[in-house]
């Protein structure tokens, strides 16, 4: 039913139950990977020899490990994540967070917009999975896991102002 406020008048607002982050996250996790693994089925059935695959987006990141296993070919599978990658301190706090880590971890190439967010996502594979990383010659970044070595990108992504104004 309804409340009452301070004045004595009815409400429709309830006072919120206490809420646990882990319970949140234990509650949704069967449907995070659902939803996964759902688009992987998808690209797989489309999926043709020849093909690159790109992901995009912390929504997808056990994608990579669902196609690799499906796959099981040497098809280039790429990961983008468009958002940053919170620190280690803030990333061990989910639940699920070396299953994500290992998701992402399938893909064959990895990228974010900034070298911070690339730093934190290696931080977190060093801290969580025990991941070595090294710099690659011309800039680049890899991480080893599971006896591969994954290319690690950072790209910005923006417009060019002045390629605007000319059009």
């Amino acid at each position: 039913g309804s409340d009452r406020s301070s004045d004595g008048a009815e409400s429709d607002w309830h006072v919120p139950r206490s809420w646990s982050p882990v319970e949140g996250q234990e509650a949704c996790w069967p449907d995070y990977c659902e939803v996964n693994r759902a688009l992987a089925m998808k690209v797989v059935e489309l999926f043709q020899e020849g093909d690159i695959i790109w992901i995009h987006h912390y929504h997808l990141m056990l994608v990579p490990s669902y196609l690799k296993r499906r796959l099981r070919s040497s098809t280039p599978i790429g990961f983008f994540m468009h958002q940053p990658f919170p620190s280690s301190e803030i990333f061990r706090t989910l639940s699920n967070r070396e299953e994500l880590l290992r998701g992402i971890l399938c893909a064959d190439h990895i990228g974010f917009h900034l070298f911070e967010w690339a730093k934190n996502f290696l931080a977190c594979c060093r801290r969580l999975l025990a991941c070595s990383f090294e710099g690659r010659r011309g800039g680049g970044l890899s991480v080893t896991y599971n006896g591969r070595q994954i290319s690690i990108t950072c790209a910005h992504m923006g417009v060019e102002p002045s390629l605007v104004e000319q059009q």
